[in-house]
């Protein structure tokens, strides 16, 4: 979490700044969604042949 003096920075340097900073963390989240995605798609089993949907 920010301190306040740091969030006050943060505005004086640029609003461009606080975009960014938002746009790294949904970067972030959109990798950890991925990786999770990734990971409980390998744990599916794969169907055979008898029991797949025509």
């Amino acid at each position: 979490m920010h301190s306040l003096p740091a969030l006050r920075l943060l505005r004086w340097l640029s609003p461009n700044v606080e975009v960014r900073y938002a746009a790294i963390r949904l970067s972030e989240c959109l990798a950890d969604v991925l990786r999770v995605a990734e990971s409980r798609g390998r744990r599916l089993p794969t169907p055979s042949p008898d029991t797949a949907e025509d």
